[in-house]
């Protein structure tokens, strides 16, 4: 058989099966809609996760050899556990960085946010992301920027950059000021990442190892002859 008509008949074979699988779900999908009381189409649904029991926060945490005693103590374990604050160093080029710093650079602050960057920046962004703590979506700024323009601008202008992290866990908010890292989702992040792994990927290696930058992620890459030497190279 021709190769030509094989590929003709597989393109044939793939066109029918996508109709049928759309076919059926919309069969389907309307066999669902029908069997569904006055209320709406989700209302199976939200009775089943109406009398789902939510799941009860630890409100005490194991941390060491105690526990803590209550809610307020177990969140602020919690942020020193995965955000802990910075430490001394002794390395010779920490302190030099650390002490760049405090070195402002001698150039013009930036100007302030306009109008019309305020509104292109959220015509740009998906309202289907997860909102903040302040459960406003894209669309809901989006339109409020578009009735108060000048008011959210205003306000995006008058915001200082914070390093701040907050948890609400049972019950309880604590907020805690960020000394070391940078959190994820900064505007900055990008850049600061490239400054500090430029020295690690520009460092010299021996003969079987690689290193592998993607997104945030960084990969040591060891190849050996055995396990043995595997082991004493990579430790």
């Amino acid at each position: 058989m021709p190769l030509e008509h094989i590929l003709e008949t597989r393109k044939q074979k793939k066109e029918l099966y996508a109709n049928k699988m759309r076919e059926e779900s919309t069969r389907h999908f309307r066999e669902f809609c029908e069997l569904q009381t006055k209320e709406n189409v989700w209302s199976l649904t939200n009775r089943l996760l109406k009398n789902v029991s939510p799941r009860r926060r630890p409100v005490t945490l194991n941390r060491g050899s105690t526990y803590t005693t209550d809610s307020q103590e177990t969140v602020k374990a919690l942020l020193d556990h995965f955000y802990p604050d910075d430490s001394p160093d002794t390395l010779t080029r920490h302190h030099e960085l650390r002490s760049e710093m405090t070195d402002l650079p001698q150039s013009h602050d930036d100007p302030p946010f306009t109008q019309e960057e305020v509104l292109e920046c959220l015509k740009q962004m998906s309202p289907k992301k997860a909102p903040g703590l302040d459960n406003f979506t894209s669309d809901i700024c989006l339109q409020f920027e578009t009735d108060y323009p000048r008011l959210l601008t205003d306000i995006l202008n008058r915001l200082c950059p914070r390093s701040e992290v907050i948890l609400d866990h049972a019950g309880r908010r604590v907020i805690k000021t960020m000394s070391k890292g940078c959190i994820q989702g900064s505007t900055c992040g990008p850049v600061l990442w490239n400054i500090i792994l430029d020295e690690l990927l520009d460092a010299r290696l021996p003969a079987g190892f690689h290193i592998q930058a993607f997104a945030d992620d960084v990969l040591l890459v060891v190849t050996a002859a055995s396990v043995g030497e595997l082991e004493n190279a990579a430790n």
